[in-house]
């Protein structure tokens, strides 16, 4: 995986539905318990492979906003997602053969993540259990809730006003890119989640990007240092609605350089000094050598057959060697890609010399 292009805010498939389905769910009226994903208006429930389920999402007065139809797979999951919002109160309608039930859509939201301090603040019904479940993904695996493994879980009733604020730190330090499931459930056991990604920044020396994830504040604005301590040589301000953008010193764009400061203003943790990344490639060898973070996690991948991605741990000064188990030749090109101990990624590409 590389750069950018990693992370996103949490987009629903049908396999990180199949995730968090329960794993024997229970029948009531022929209908199992269903996993409905709010934010993102999708309905999944586990049938036999070939069964044919019709969903149908409907305002709370019961007027049509859509229907329709999946068929389960080899995977045993019916899932669909619908192209209109879905909203607290609407209710969706499941038939499947001669058996049918509704259900009416529950409150959930997640409207600020905190990485520091370790915070998650949810919204529901007033009195509702609320748990949310934070998963942690291994670099170099695909990002999803039913990929990514549970690091902790926490479950807790929102106060009168229908709010409660989690704090993870007696579980879990939260990190960017860490994957927040928040879920309650109706009377028959159908639960209703709001997923959300930890706040999170990436950077890729050599450019002036600079992009992430940032949850719901309306600009997020970074500092570009020439080092630790040093001089303010640009800066970038990024609206969340699309977190991209490049360092400028107000006029001319400002790539970002090894050794260099990055400071965000979303979280008091969001600083990082670039580090050298690939320093060396031995293409007979088939060996490359960098420095990443002291001992955090990095991937490489290289556009060779079976190219990764290959994941390790830098050493206690960064320093990384890794030999590949493919014949890099000039016309390989790899990429780097290392995460700080809060989570924020760097990542380079290069072409083998």
């Amino acid at each position: 995986m590389r750069g950018p292009r990693q992370l996103r805010v949490v987009a629903l498939t049908v396999v990180a539905l199949a995730g968090v389905l329960a794993a024997a769910p229970a029948v009531w009226a022929a209908i199992p318990k269903l996993d409905v994903i709010v934010d993102e208006a999708c309905v999944a429930g586990s049938w036999p492979e070939g069964t044919q389920v019709d969903f149908t999402l409907m305002t709370a007065g019961g007027s049509l906003k859509q229907e329709k139809s999946d068929t389960a797979g080899a995977t045993e999951l019916a899932t669909v997602c619908f192209t209109v919002p879905m909203v607290v109160g609407d209710r969706i309608r499941v038939d499947q053969g001669p058996d049918t039930r509704m259900l009416n859509v529950l409150k959930i939201g997640v409207p600020v993540v905190n990485r520091a301090p370790d915070t998650v603040k949810v919204v529901a019904k007033p009195g509702k259990s609320v748990r949310i479940d934070v998963h942690r993904c291994v670099l170099g695996t695909p990002f999803s809730v039913e990929l990514c493994p549970v690091k902790a879980t926490q479950t807790h009733k929102t106060d009168k006003k229908g709010r409660f604020t989690f704090d993870t730190t007696s579980k879990v330090d939260l990190r960017g890119a860490d994957l927040i499931d928040a879920i309650v459930k109706n009377s028959t056991g159908d639960r209703f989640h709001e997923q959300t990604v930890v706040p999170v920044f990436f950077v890729t020396p050599g450019t002036a990007s600079i992009g992430g994830v940032f949850g719901h504040r309306a600009v997020v604005e970074f500092q570009l240092l020439d080092q630790p301590g040093g001089t303010q040589i640009a800066s970038a301000a990024l609206p969340s609605a699309a977190p991209f953008g490049q360092f400028t010193n107000g006029s001319t764009e400002v790539n970002v350089q090894p050794g260099n400061r990055v400071i965000g203003d979303f979280s008091p943790d969001a600083r990082m000094t670039v580090p050298a990344l690939i320093t060396k490639v031995n293409a007979v060898a088939d060996t490359v050598a960098g420095t990443c973070f002291p001992n955090q996690a990095y991937a490489m991948i290289t556009n060779a057959p079976s190219g990764g991605p290959f994941t390790g741990t830098a050493g206690a000064s960064g320093g990384i060697r890794r030999q590949l188990p493919l014949d890099l030749t000039s016309a390989s090109a790899v990429s780097i890609q290392c995460v700080s101990i809060t989570g924020d990624v760097v990542s380079e590409t290069f072409e083998v010399p």
